[in-house]
């Protein structure tokens, strides 16, 4: 509940910014999603293209979904790679200065380290693949679901508040058998 809250006025904090200044998100973002709550779709690929071609220069396997639905508008894409991984992240508004470059309005991170341990509860993946679900769960502050699976020497994660409180898992299950089905970028 505390990350819709704060979810919802990193949106609203996006649209007024966007309306008092005129601007709206890169004209590359804007093309990548369809208006409509829960049906907007962020075409993956083409947001963190950047991003995908350096991390491919550095020798990594990027797996990622071919698009997720964020439920919100507008988001941005913002990512990182280094010689042990990648790490990209979609966020709401149009820029990370909306939040105050705070991790608030993480909508989805995808993240690729060296191979770990996976923990968490068993789940079935496309390609024989097995995966470690982990819901939410909050302390002193919340953590997202995660889903995390091991391949071609890394562990991939892909976590988030996507979907509805209820049903997070089917989403991060569907967006990581996109990823493994897909392949390498």
């Amino acid at each position: 509940m505390r990350r819709t809250f704060l979810m919802a006025i990193c949106g609203l904090a996006a649209l007024a910014t966007s309306a008092a200044t005129g601007a709206v998100a890169a004209s590359s973002q804007a093309a990548d999603f369809t208006v409509r709550g829960s049906s907007q779709t962020v075409l993956v690929l083409r947001m963190f293209q950047p991003q995908i071609t350096l991390a491919t220069a550095r020798g990594h396997a990027v797996l990622l979904p071919r698009r997720i639905r964020p439920g919100l508008r507008p988001v941005h894409g913002e990512g990182i790679s280094t010689t042990t991984g990648y790490t990209f992240t979609i966020a709401a508004g149009p820029s990370s200065f909306v939040c105050g470059q705070a991790n608030a309005c993480t909508i989805v991170t995808f993240d690729a380290q060296p191979t770990q341990p996976l923990v968490g509860m068993r789940v079935r993946l496309a390609k024989g693949r097995v995966g470690a679900y982990t819901p939410m769960h909050c302390g002193a502050s919340c953590a997202d679901p995660s889903l995390s699976w091991n391949e071609r020497g890394m562990t991939y994660t892909i976590s988030g508040a996507i979907g509805t409180p209820r049903h997070m898992k089917l989403p991060l299950v569907a967006a990581a058998n996109s990823a493994i089905l897909a392949g390498p970028r």
